[in-house]
């Protein structure tokens, strides 16, 4: 990022305390998309917000593009540039792969915005206060939106950037947007392990293939082979279903 500068607004100490909440605003989400780092993006926010503390999603945007790398790559320190970022959110939002709840117009409680409603609605300038609405047709629908802070994690882990050193003993991250994993090839090459070792991991297994850590890391030792990451719960729910399939395979 830029040279560090004193916050003006002492706006950071509300940040962090942002950072560490349950549930994250779209600025929040965008900034961490494109930094993938708690101290980026807090002076990121801190940097951009207004005298009252409010960024809107187009803060984080614009500035991010302000801050483009060569060849209209991503920002210093960054792993997307904000046009990649911005995609990934919206198709994550419109899937369903990430739920967002927001206040509906007219209504006085927060409610999950269903994944289709995402097709007819945009990001709302901030206008009025309202720094995290969506909208359609020039009108607010939703205000005040918000998203899983563990979902946004799971879906864009942190990864090391270009000015820091890769933690001792762990594999460097490639630079820029995280490879999608293929798991139909994961399930493929796990299959082949279990009918290796006689089955699926259960206690009545040999050592060493024992229980269903013993797949899960596996699977973690071919995501670093290839260079990918994932969470540790979603590496479990994966292995999980395709030991199950696997039985069942077995059993027909």
């Amino acid at each position: 990022m830029d040279e560090r500068v004193l916050d003006p607004n002492g706006h950071a100490s509300a940040f962090e305390r942002a950072f560490g909440e349950h549930q994250w605003s779209l600025a929040m989400s965008a900034a961490w998309i494109i930094w993938r780092s708690q101290e980026r993006v807090v002076h990121l926010l801190s940097e951009v917000a207004d005298v009252d503390g409010r960024v809107s999603v187009f803060d984080v945007f614009n500035e991010a593009a302000r801050r483009e790398g060569p060849e209209r790559g991503p920002p210093d320190g960054g792993a997307l540039t904000f046009v990649e970022a911005q995609a990934e959110l919206w198709e994550s939002l419109k899937r369903g792969r990430l739920v967002a709840r927001g206040i509906k117009v007219g209504e006085a409680s927060w409610s999950s915005i269903a994944a289709p409603a995402w097709v007819g609605i945009d990001y709302f300038p901030c206008t009025g206060g309202q720094s995290n609405s969506i909208g359609s047709g020039g009108s607010v629908v939703y205000s005040d939106v918000t998203v899983l802070h563990s979902a946004v994690l799971e879906i864009w882990p942190s990864v090391p950037n270009s000015r820091e050193a890769p933690v001792a003993g762990e594999n460097p991250r490639r630079r820029g947007r995280p490879p999608v994993t293929d798991w139909t090839a994961i399930k493929d090459l796990l299959f082949e392990e279990c009918k290796r070792q006689g089955g699926v991991p259960s206690l009545e297994i040999g050592a060493g293939w024992a229980v269903q850590a013993d797949a899960e890391k596996f699977v973690r030792d071919m995501l670093d082979e290839r260079c990918e990451d994932a969470a540790s719960s979603t590496v479990r729910t994966h292995v999980g279903s395709m030991l199950n399939e696997y039985e069942a395979d077995q059993g027909q």
